[in-house]
């Protein structure tokens, strides 16, 4: 059967007012143009155990910045991950293959720059590598793993192109 194509615009035109070179309208934070968001401050990770998911993330290399009783804010490079212990019902695991997942945000990507150096030293380091490092029609060499709460985690390495 034919796959039927998308004909509508998308991402839809905002409705905003403003506009940028190429003519299409803009969403802005107010008169003065600016963007309405910066960056990515943080992702926040519910997690059963705050303190074996410390544990877990400082062996990926991240420091805490600072931690209460019930969460902890973890630094790695510019990279910020929010911590905090959750008693809500635990979920399914979601597939390293993306498209079989339930909508939602589905996994963390961590760029190294030596996958394979990175899995070995895991694995020394007692971290499962549930899908060992291969090559990616998308640019990349990854690898992948869950931390203790089961959630899936990319280790990324770019190849044949320059990096984002």
């Amino acid at each position: 059967a034919p796959v039927a194509q998308r004909t509508e615009r998308w991402p839809p035109e905002p409705k905003a007012a403003g506009s940028n070179p190429a003519g299409r309208a803009t969403v802005s934070s107010g008169s003065y143009g600016k963007p309405l968001i910066e960056a990515l401050d943080n992702v926040g990770v519910a997690v059963r155990d705050l303190e074996r998911a410390v544990a877990f993330y400082r062996i990926l290399g991240f420091l805490p910045e600072y931690a209460t009783e019930d969460s902890a804010l973890l630094r790695a490079g510019g990279i910020v991950l929010y911590v905090f212990r959750t008693d809500g019902p635990v979920q399914p695991l979601r597939s390293f293959d993306l498209t079989g997942n339930a909508p939602g945000y589905d996994h963390l990507s961590f760029r190294v720059p030596d996958v394979d150096a990175a899995c070995r030293r895991l694995q020394e380091l007692g971290v499962t590598v549930e899908r060992k490092p291969q090559d990616y029609p998308w640019g990349a060499r990854a690898a992948c793993l869950r931390d203790p709460d089961g959630n899936c985690i990319w280790l990324l390495q770019r190849i044949g192109r320059e990096e984002p």
